[in-house]
């Protein structure tokens, strides 16, 4: 698979998570996510954000968190994007505490 393919799945399965997310359906989008690991492909930090987002439309705090975690597994930095849509998906579940710790956790990544 050349590189040229590699960016254009990637390109195409990222716009295919946020229709998925409009639609409230999070377990497709986290699917598809899935699926660029079995084709080999390892998902940027647009494709993780997109699939938490989904996470965050539907109010699926845990799964929104567990995606939260497997960027850092993957070796990506984290954007406002994990980060917003993430605490938004805990606080749509009532899950301040753990909300608040997302935000102390960027307060001590962020600090110089």
């Amino acid at each position: 698979m050349d590189k040229q393919n590699i960016k254009g799945d990637i390109l195409l399965l990222t716009e295919v998570i946020n229709c998925f997310a409009k639609c409230g359906e999070w377990q497709l989008a986290v699917y598809v996510l899935d699926s660029l690991e079995t084709r080999n492909v390892k998902p940027n930090i647009v494709v993780y954000g997109a699939a938490i987002r989904a996470c965050e439309v539907s109010g699926e705090g845990q799964a929104a968190m567990h995606l939260f975690h497997r960027v850092k597994c993957a070796n990506l930095e984290h954007n406002s994007l994990t980060y917003t849509s993430t605490m938004h998906a805990l606080i749509k579940e009532k899950k301040f505490k753990k909300a608040l710790v997302l935000i102390k956790f960027l307060a001590q990544s962020t600090c110089c």
